[in-house]
């Protein structure tokens, strides 16, 4: 049996990206033991990947994480990083390294890639109905402003389903308040698991440039997205992803800088306050 290593070191939304190179590596070779490395914080994908044999987790000792990788003797290694870590990991083992750009590889979307319980969200008796809003994204500079979302929930007719982390609860707990007849706030509330069946079973998905947005697209969702400084153009969307993106055409300054902070370098943040939301709704 060959045991191949797949790394993958970057944010949550990088890994998922992952997944379909990956399910086609794994169909491509029968009898394929596949392990792989991550970050520590996204130990919840153990939850929703079943294409993984074995999950190893980055330590903040370098050379912890590669004494317990070389235990394994692994065959080969893949590499979806292509960063300086993961090339001095693959360099500490050994081991033949192969680069790999996930988003090469087409999506294949099939019940086997996104793991989806639905009896993991019972305890919150969602309507049959109803729409997910993803409030959150990895920067403050990729989620549309305030007013922004207000308006949005205003205009939205169903349901709405909220779903983020602890900052954007801050967001989801006065947008709960504003509508309570049509908002149903579970940020901070949810796995990741969770997250995917809500997602699943939602009629429509709202989201940012976000995990949230690939996790959609790999449920077999056609996302709404809201683009702030980032753009679809970017070359950061899997091949055969569906979507209806939002976006504020004709900023000279779009995108901003390649290495993002949380506050807009000329400090207007137009991208996100001057949004026009009627394409959402046409």
């Amino acid at each position: 049996m060959k045991k191949i290593l797949c790394i993958s070191l970057e944010n949550l939304g990088d890994v998922l990206v992952s997944l379909p190179a990956l399910s086609a590596i794994k169909s491509s070779i029968p009898n394929l033991e596949v392990h792989f490395l991550t970050k520590s914080s996204h130990q919840q994908l153990e939850s929703i990947v079943s294409q993984v044999d074995q999950w190893h987790y980055f330590k903040d000792n370098f050379f912890a994480t590669v004494s317990s990788l070389w235990k394994e003797k692994f065959d080969e290694i893949i590499d979806f990083s292509n960063s300086f870590q993961s090339k001095a990991i693959c360099f500490c083992l050994f081991q033949r390294r192969k680069a790999i750009n996930p988003f090469d590889f087409p999506i294949q979307i099939n019940d086997q890639l996104i793991k989806c319980e639905e009896e993991s969200i019972n305890e919150f008796s969602l309507p049959s109905k109803y729409s997910v809003f993803a409030l959150g994204a990895r920067r403050v500079v990729r989620v549309i402003s305030y007013p922004k979302m207000i308006e949005l929930v205003d205009r939205w007719e169903g349901i709405l389903v909220l779903i983020g982390d602890e900052w954007d609860k801050n967001f989801g707990d006065r947008l709960e308040i504003l509508f309570p007849e049509k908002v149903i706030n579970l940020c901070k509330k949810t796995t990741l698991e969770q997250s995917a069946t809500i997602i699943n079973k939602a009629e429509k998905v709202i989201t940012h440039n976000s995990a949230m947005l690939h996790l959609s697209v790999l449920l077999g969702k056609q996302p709404v997205v809201l683009y702030t400084n980032t753009a679809p153009t970017d070359g950061f969307l899997l091949k055969g992803a569906q979507i209806k993106p939002i976006e504020l055409l004709g900023l000279t300054c779009k995108p901003c800088q390649k290495i993002e902070t949380d506050v807009c370098p000329l400090f207007h943040f137009d991208c996100g306050m001057k949004l026009d939301l009627d394409p959402i709704f046409e």
